[in-house]
């Protein structure tokens, strides 16, 4: 883990028309930032529930120090925020978006007039950029991750600056017409026939019923279910159970809480005969529906697939509900292919500062190339997955065995 690292003070810089505030933490802003997040070009990762539990967990225990950046037109209106942070890493400081591996899609958020101008107007960029980094003060990288091509349609700029394709894709679909003609088109009739089948025997269980976390004993009880199914699916491919670190599992824990009034989490699940079948922990925004979280009881339910019986439920109530996009996030789950018509390439950007940042960038760039070629590469990953489910059983027969 890195040192942490001692505040910032806040400053302020003059960038391409605009004046650029800088503020330690979400809640400087709050007030601005919820208002702004209402009408404006972004994902919901970027919005300030989202980020304020970020900051108070995964943040804080990295010792990542926030360094948000607030543009003012002339008339003082609110042109973007862009929530980004300073880590160290191998000695260097680092700066870059901030929501880490939690973050499906990083950036910032902008109004639309705005990242047009910026998109299509270099010499409107390079001074933006210059005011940025005047802001964020002494680095030695400007590092930019996950990352989308576009923004409801828009060029994303800071993909001006060199940058790579990031080992992972997104995928989303646009739900339209309807879900009767949507699954139809989608599963063809042999496959519907198998989907009945599976409804029927998860029902000859126990009555099913489609339940959605209402207080928060419900979102509890739902999302320590979805963490200990997630950590026995993500064990059966070699993958490290993404909860272990405290910080993350109370990242999702702090922010399902504090969606449980007025927030983009929904914690929703489907119960066969009382008992919970699958889980899922989805966000929205903006018309948007995000398929993030999702797990089903592998153990004893993993023929029934309920996961999928879930995410059918979930479609349908959001088709109802006037929902313009299911977005499954990152990720290039085959599975995906069936259901997405919408591919969104994610890119990674850099600019080094200083000779070690230089140094530090090709390293990000090697890792994430050979990230990319394992994932794409149908022998390469199967080794990658045998090799990760070897050194996991090892890891866990080295571990000390609790008394009875």
């Amino acid at each position: 883990m890195p040192a942490t690292m001692t505040p910032l003070p806040s400053r302020s810089a003059d960038a391409s028309g605009f004046r650029i505030e800088v503020a330690g933490s979400p809640e400087d802003i709050e007030s601005t930032w919820r208002e702004f997040e209402r009408h404006a070009v972004g994902h919901v990762f970027q919005t300030f529930v989202w980020m304020q539990s970020w900051c108070r967990t995964v943040g804080a225990a990295y010792g990542i120090v926030p360094r948000i950046l607030t543009g003012r037109d002339a008339a003082g209106r609110t042109s973007f925020i862009l929530p980004m942070g300073i880590r160290k890493a191998f000695g260097a400081r680092v700066a870059g978006w901030l929501g880490g591996k939690q973050a499906d899609y990083h950036g910032g958020l902008f109004e639309r007039h705005t990242l047009e101008r910026l998109a299509n107007d270099p010499a409107a960029f390079s001074t933006f950029l210059a005011g940025i980094l005047a802001a964020l003060g002494e680095i030695d990288l400007l590092h930019l991750v996950r990352q989308p091509a576009v923004l409801e349609g828009v060029a994303n700029p800071f993909l001006a600056l060199p940058s790579w394709l990031n080992a992972n894709s997104a995928h989303a679909t646009v739900l339209e017409p309807d879900w009767e003609t949507f699954y139809r088109a989608r599963r063809p009739s042999g496959w519907r026939r198998t989907d009945r089948k599976k409804e029927q025997a998860l029902a000859a269980r126990g009555p099913v019923a489609f339940v959605v976390a209402d207080s928060t004993e419900s979102t509890d009880r739902l999302l320590t279910t979805l963490m200990e199914q997630k950590r026995q699916g993500l064990a059966q491919l070699g993958v490290p159970d993404m909860f272990a670190p405290e910080a993350t599992a109370a990242f999702y824990r702090d922010l399902a809480r504090s969606s449980c009034a007025a927030g983009p989490v929904e914690l929703s699940a489907l119960t066969a005969g009382g008992d919970i079948a699958a889980v899922s922990y989805g966000l929205r925004h903006r018309g948007i529906y995000y398929y993030v979280l999702h797990s089903y009881d592998i153990a004893r339910l993993a023929d029934l697939s309920p996961g999928r019986q879930l995410m059918y439920r979930l479609m349908q109530r959001e088709f109802e509900a006037g929902t313009r996009v299911f977005d499954f996030t990152i990720g290039d789950e085959g599975y995906k292919d069936q259901w997405c018509e919408i591919t969104t390439a994610l890119w990674d950007s850099e600019l080094a500062m200083t000779a070690q940042g230089a140094v530090l960038a090709r390293g990000y760039r090697l890792a994430e190339a050979g990230k990319r070629r394992i994932k794409t590469d149908p022998v390469l990953w199967q080794k990658a997955v045998a090799v990760r489910r070897a050194w996991l059983g090892w890891r866990g027969s080295r571990q000390p065995r609790r008394a009875a």
